[in-house]
Parts: structure tokens; C-alpha cells; sequence
């Protein structure tokens, strides 16, 4: 268990995009029972699968992996930083407000 209740599957890599496209009814079940707008997974996501499959390299050969920097961006002016979770947080809350995703529960 992972402190949560939840017990934790193992750690091995998924394609996101095969994984949204085998749950499509068990997506389409979520939109009727909680009377979201009816978009497909694909129509939800648009892009993202694929660039999140991308972002962490799923799939691509075992290697070095690139390291990410934010100083070129703080030196050119953009110095301003947002909490991982706020924006999450907002991202979530902003589908839920139109209807996207189910509300959260207690």
C-alpha cells in the first residue's frame, strides 16, 4: 500500500495512448453516469498522449537522458513560478467546471 489505500501495481512502462484507446467504454460508462460532455478519450486528450509518451521517453532505447535547465529562462525575464500541485489543482478544477471531468468525491 502506498499510504493512500491504494495498492500500487508494478512498475513497468505503458504506452498511454494504447492504454486511453483499450479503456474507451470504460471512459464512455464515466461520461453517462456522471453526464459529462460526451468527447471520446481521443477528443479529450487531443495530442497529449503522444506527447507525454514523448516527455518520458516511452519506448525510446535505454541511453542518457537529457537534463533540463530553467536558468536560461529566469536570465531571459521569465522569472515568474507556479506550484506543481496549484496548477494541477486549477487544471482539474477548470474540467470539472465545464463539465469534463466527474467532481471529486469526499
Amino acid at each position: 500500500m502506498d499510504g493512500t489505500g491504494v495498492e500500487v501495481g508494478p512498475d513497468e512502462p505503458v504506452s498511454l495512448v494504447r492504454y486511453l484507446r483499450e479503456r474507451a467504454a470504460t471512459w464512455d460508462a464515466v461520461v453517462a453516469r456522471h453526464g459529462l460532455r460526451p468527447l471520446t478519450p481521443a477528443e479529450f486528450v487531443g495530442s497529449a498522449d503522444h506527447h507525454a509518451a514523448f516527455s518520458v521517453a516511452y519506448g525510446a532505447p535505454a541511453g542518457p537522458r537529457a537534463f533540463t535547465s530553467t536558468v536560461k529562462l529566469r536570465q531571459a525575464g521569465f522569472g515568474e513560478a507556479m506550484h506543481t500541485e496549484d496548477s494541477f489543482r486549477d487544471a482539474f478544477r477548470a474540467m470539472i467546471d465545464r463539465g469534463l471531468l466527474p467532481p471529486a468525491t469526499a
